[in-house]
């Protein structure tokens, strides 16, 4: 069986969120295999080793020193949640808005509450 290349609207996740939260926390997928997957996501790291952050095709290792850097092709992770990311909606936010708010910004962007979104903010 071959791959099927990834398309916009489709939503890569490898392993399941249960999973991480019930302590599986060695990654059997390399970061080079994920961004075959997506250029947009988030995720973690073998031994919760930094957050995992993808963007424009590129990722980030951002470590509890502050530090952030580009990860390793190599380095594997347990949970990571990957798309191609194709902007459909795009709106400038009111100027100064609180976060608070911005969660209402963004869902009365989205056409239904039964889909997930990937969302930048710039």
């Amino acid at each position: 069986m071959t791959d099927r290349p990834v398309t916009r609207h489709t939503i890569f996740q490898n392993s399941l969120m249960t999973a991480l939260l019930d302590g599986i926390y060695d990654g059997e997928m390399t970061v080079g295999e994920l961004l075959g997957k997506g250029n947009f996501g988030l995720g973690t790291f073998d031994a919760l080793d930094g957050e995992m952050v993808i963007i424009d095709g590129t990722c980030y290792q951002l470590r509890h020193d502050g530090s952030a850097t580009r990860a390793d092709l190599e380095a594997r992770s347990p949970y990571a949640v990957a798309t191609n990311f194709v902007p459909r909606i795009r709106r400038r936010a009111p100027e100064n808005i609180r976060r608070s708010e911005l969660s209402d910004f963004i869902d009365e962007m989205t056409p239904s509450a039964n889909y997930m979104y990937a969302v930048r903010i710039t």
